[in-house]
């Protein structure tokens, strides 16, 4: 990367130069929030020009796509944080008067963590080990004498059979 190149990618908050400052803006925060609406409203911008870039300026699509990935690292990251940090949840009265601690009496709160996020990253890592197992055993005993000639022509030509009665000189060769 020249140095120019790497001045103004610093300068767009490392958005490629290619596109442009508005353009480049709305990247940074796409890949803050991962939501069209609010980066567009940060960068001041209207959502459908987000769309109309996509269609009309190669640059601006190559820059978008670095940037979903950084917004879809982030989710990662997040996924991960609840699932193995969790969330603080403070604990509160019926009437909303926060519960205090008895030995520290701060405000007493729970590290919920998240048991569904943590078993999809398991399943993600270790797929192997983690993944949905199931298997179908299916049987079936049919009585295939009972049909019409009719109902068996139509049976065998969904199979793709050669349709007809079977003579004995058909499993002649057969043993």
């Amino acid at each position: 990367m020249s140095d120019q190149t790497r001045q103004n990618t610093a300068q767009n908050h490392g958005v490629p130069a290619a596109v442009s400052p508005v353009q480049a803006a709305f990247l940074a925060a796409y890949e803050a929030s991962g939501q069209v609406t609010s980066a567009s409203v940060a960068a001041e911008v209207d959502r459908s020009a987000h769309y109309r870039w996509l269609k009309d300026e190669p640059a601006y699509v190559a820059a978008f796509e670095r940037s979903e990935a950084i917004a879809a690292g982030g989710l990662k990251d997040e996924a991960r944080r609840r699932a193995v940090e969790g969330l603080r949840r403070y604990k509160f009265t019926k009437s909303g008067d926060p519960i205090l601690h008895p030995i520290t009496k701060e405000p007493y709160f729970e590290d919920a963590r998240s048991d569904t996020l943590l078993l999809a990253e398991l399943k993600a890592k270790f797929p192997d080990e983690y993944r949905e197992r199931s298997s179908i055993d299916m049987t079936a005993n049919l009585n295939l004498t009972s049909l019409s000639e009719e109902e068996t022509a139509d049976l065998e030509r969904r199979l793709g059979l050669p349709v007809g009665p079977i003579d004995s000189s058909d499993l002649e060769g057969e043993a």
